[in-house]
């Protein structure tokens, strides 16, 4: 994977549980050495990171890409897991406007910094002039 973006969010569930998981099992295996002197396993700090992940995966309702990495990971763990239905695709027709009228398509979005686009065409489906702008906010409610 490229990084950490191209991740499913079921993924991410999976890796934070992974690393919290192994910080607290540590920390447990630490202090049942120096407080009860118990001579501990590293096995006890996998299974405790294996329940973890395990309880996490059973739980999350996030979807996951499909992707072949990705199943790797989650059929390793012995995750049982949705796979996304992706986008779909719709057809769809653009209509030229009459003759001597301009039409205007705009476009909206606010994924991370909100921006908007345009498109002018006329009649004969030509681009006259097409613009786009980060509009400054990054949430969507002020855009």
């Amino acid at each position: 994977m490229n990084g950490k973006d191209s991740w499913s969010l079921l993924l991410k569930h999976l890796w934070t549980t992974t690393v919290v998981g192994c910080l607290v099992a540590m920390w447990q295996h630490r202090d049942n050495m120096v407080w009860n002197n118990a001579q501990q396993s590293m096995g006890k700090c996998f299974n405790f990171v294996r329940k973890q992940v395990l309880l996490a995966g059973r739980l999350s309702k996030a979807l996951h890409f499909g992707s072949p990495m990705e199943l790797d990971i989650v059929e390793t763990w012995g995750i049982n897991t949705r796979v996304s239905s992706g986008s779909s695709i719709q057809e769809c027709y653009w209509f030229s406007p009459p003759h001597m009228v301009m039409k205007v398509n705009t476009y909206v979005a606010a994924t991370g910094l909100a921006g908007i686009g345009f498109v002018f065409r006329d009649h004969d489906c030509n681009t006259v002039m097409v613009g786009c702008q980060q509009i400054g906010v990054e949430n969507c409610f002020f855009a």
